[in-house]
């Protein structure tokens, strides 16, 4: 993998954090 590019993981990571946020919300 090339790491050219840090905001990738970032925005990567806060899309996991939004799909496990919804998640959560939706499992009440």
């Amino acid at each position: 993998m090339v790491q050219s590019e840090p905001n990738l993981h970032l925005e990567t990571l806060a899309a996991w954090l939004l799909i496990f946020l919804g998640f959560a919300i939706s499992t009440g």
